[in-house]
């Protein structure tokens, strides 16, 4: 939960000959040309503390949303509900689509890097980095596939999974869960992130945001610039 999970990029024009000359660029694949791995590495210690940060932040997220759910119910209100159990069926709709939409950004930033990026974005968090050292990420800006409909997919899918399961189990500790975890990302994680890739890419991501949702997509496509 503390990956960059800004948009794949690509460089285009001369970026792009002198990217596959250094052998920067290693394949290109419809249309979408991956970056390899340049500038500074990532340790596999800070990948295995990014792996656990993230499941520190699910559990905290979880106790906190439990944590309310206790405090209501000391307080005499009682969320629970009981759904028809064609409607909790439903529930799977939203977990498989939010599944579909978050492995889709695999397609594009393959599951390592974004480890490392989560690694790098963490130093940054804690004040060991600088927001605009790119580490790994030295390519330009350019969207692709999700990220050209909601800035932030991975965490539109993880949200979409769980309200999917909050319907599906008919449970209230889960709808708490599930705001709990939409206000983390939209309140401290995803502005600090993107804080990050305003400084790294500057005017063109502030065209993006300006352009695209951040969480939750609402029809609007990102258009490029003509040249």
């Amino acid at each position: 939960m503390f990956s960059t999970s800004g948009p794949a990029c690509a460089p285009e024009g001369a970026e792009l000959r002198n990217a596959i000359k250094s052998g920067c660029v290693r394949h290109r694949e419809r249309g979408v040309v991956q970056a390899g791995e340049v500038g500074k590495k990532v340790t596999v210690g800070a990948e295995v503390l990014a792996v656990l940060l993230v499941l520190s932040v699910i559990f905290a997220t979880f106790l906190v949303g439990y944590g309310v759910w206790l405090l209501l119910a000391s307080m005499g209100y009682t969320l629970t509900f009981d759904l028809p159990m064609l409607v909790r069926l439903l529930g799977a709709v939203p977990i498989l689509f939010g599944l579909f939409v978050a492995g889709s950004t695999t397609r594009y930033r393959k599951p390592r890097e974004i480890l490392d990026s989560t690694a790098v974005t963490l130093r940054k968090f804690l004040g060991r980095e600088p927001l605009e050292q790119r580490g790994a990420r030295t390519e330009p800006f350019r969207p692709a596939g999700p990220y050209r409909y909601v800035r932030n997919p991975m965490y539109f899918g993880v949200v979409l999974g769980l309200f999917g399961f909050c319907v599906l189990l008919s449970s209230g500790t889960i709808l708490l869960w599930g705001m709990v975890v939409t206000l983390w990302f939209a309140v401290v994680l995803i502005p600090f992130e993107e804080r990050e890739l305003d400084a790294l890419f500057g005017e063109s991501y502030r065209a993006y945001r300006k352009q695209v949702p951040m969480l939750f997509p609402t029809g609007r496509r990102f258009r490029a610039e003509s040249p």
